[in-house]
């Protein structure tokens, strides 16, 4: 399963990554990219997601808009 994970960097940026666990390490997928502000950590937190669900073979529990529903 893959994840986001945002660093800082020495210059002050935010690095939004995609990582994964196996045997207990923390693999680097991919990076995706560095964002200065919070609009620009947002738009990549967007791609980053979109990235996951098409690399991912595993498909949702649930539709996007129950997540939050009680039946």
């Amino acid at each position: 399963m893959y994840k986001i994970r945002v660093v800082g960097t020495s210059s002050g940026a935010s690095a939004v990554q995609v990582t994964r666990y196996e045997n207990r390490k923390r693999i680097l997928y991919k990076h995706i990219g560095s964002a200065h502000t919070s609009d620009d950590l947002k738009a990549l937190k967007d791609i980053t997601k979109t990235d996951i669900d098409e690399a991912s073979k595993q498909l949702e529990l649930f539709e996007s808009g129950c997540q939050n529903q009680l039946v």
